[in-house]
Order: C-alpha cells, then structure tokens, then sequence
C-alpha cells in the first residue's frame, strides 16, 4: 500500500502526542471495592473534588455524587456489565456540583471509573483559572507596592523616632543642668536654695551650669568696685 503524505496543514506528531498526554493527565480515575470505598484516585480526580493529597482512600465515593448520580451508578453496577458510559455528577469537597463523562468498569473486587469534564464545562473552568491567576498577579503586584510603600514609612517613622528621642535627650540635660557658683561652688537647687557642690553631686547625677550666688556675687561686685582687696 502506498504511503499517503498528511496534510501540509496538520499539526506535528509531537504537538499530537503531546497533546494525547496532556488529555490523558486531565482524566478523572478512580477505583473502589463492592462497597464503593475508594481504593485509589489520580492526582486529576483528587484536584478536582479538592481534596489532600491520600485524603480519599476509605472515603465512600457515594459522599462524591448527588443524589441522582448514586442512584444511576448503582444502576450500572448492578447490571454487572464491564464497561458502560454514564453521565455523572460530583461533588467537590464544599458541595459543589460539577459533571463528568464516565466509563465505569465492574469487576469482581469493585469497580473503577475513568472520565473528563464536558469540554464547554473545561473551557470555562480554564478560563475561570486565567481569570484567577491574572487577579492574583494583580494582588501580587499591589501586595508587593503596598509592602515597599509602608517600608518607606516605617523608615521615615523611625527616622522622626530617633530624631525626637535625641531632641528629648538634649531637652532631658538642660533641665537637669543647675547654676554653680564660679566662687564657692555652691550650686542653686530647685528650691532656689544654694547647697554645697559636694554634696549636691552626691544626691543627683546630673550636669552643671556656672554662675555666682548672691554672696559672691556682692564680693565681686565690691571688687569690681574698688572695695577691699
């Protein structure tokens, strides 16, 4: 038989098997056992109900169909036949619907299940995703403006901080500087009373300012004046 060349317009056969594999990666499978216990799932049915990660083994599958579906796949599995395509409904972890096109096989240690979404159903559903995933960029974005625009605040914050915390410093010392006597080195309290410098220092740490107290001062003035030597 001669060899027939594709069309000039056909797609790849790399693009084709790639496109095989990632169809058979969006297939929901399953098996249970005779009482509809999940024996095992794939990481497409798993994603799909929401569920963790080994979360469903045990899990009675009947939990992950309405009402309609488990009445028709008890059907199915009464009659016992090897492969029959159904129309399922399941629910995801939080009680969301969402349809299936199913083949359920039935053997004698239970029964699997291997289906996709309606087509329109996953175009929606790849569209929702690109929907989310630009939002979320959109929220990274902002996220990350928001973060270095409160980093600029928190420095300015700081920076006012320390310059108020140095300005209290300085404010703090000149309150405590008190006038000393450049004669007797008596220095004048808060009470206006002139005590000992000696043992002014022993009661308070703090600094000094010079001048002359009245007695000194009358001293000097009388010196100035040309009084006693």
């Amino acid at each position: 038989m001669a060899d027939v060349d594709p069309p000039e317009d056909s797609p790849p056969l790399d693009d084709l098997l790639l496109a095989y594999v990632e169809r058979a990666r969006s297939l929901l499978r399953a098996s249970a056992d005779p009482e509809g216990e999940i024996i095992s799932a794939n990481r497409a049915f798993v994603e799909a109900v929401g569920a963790a990660e080994g979360e469903l083994r045990g899990t009675p599958i009947w939990k992950l169909l309405s009402e309609e579906s488990e009445e028709r796949l008890r059907e199915v599995l009464a009659k016992g036949g090897s492969r029959e395509s159904v129309p399922l409904g399941l629910l995801d972890v939080y009680g969301h619907p969402f349809n299936v096109e199913a083949v359920v096989g039935v053997g004698a240690d239970g029964f699997g299940l291997i289906g996709e979404r309606p087509p329109h159903e996953a175009k929606a559903l790849s569209e929702h995703l690109q929907r989310l995933n630009n939002e979320l960029s959109t929220l990274a974005r902002e996220h990350a403006r928001q973060e270095k625009k409160h980093r600029k605040t928190a420095e300015r914050l700081q920076k006012a901080r320390d310059e108020l915390d140095q300005s209290y410093w300085h404010l703090k010392k000149i309150q405590e500087s008190v006038p000393v006597c450049m004669s007797c080195s008596r220095v004048k309290t808060g009470d206006l009373k002139w005590q000992n410098l000696v043992e002014y220092l022993k009661e308070n740490r703090i600094f000094l300012s010079h001048g002359y107290c009245p007695t000194c001062s009358a001293t000097l003035l009388e010196r100035t004046q040309g009084g006693a030597p």
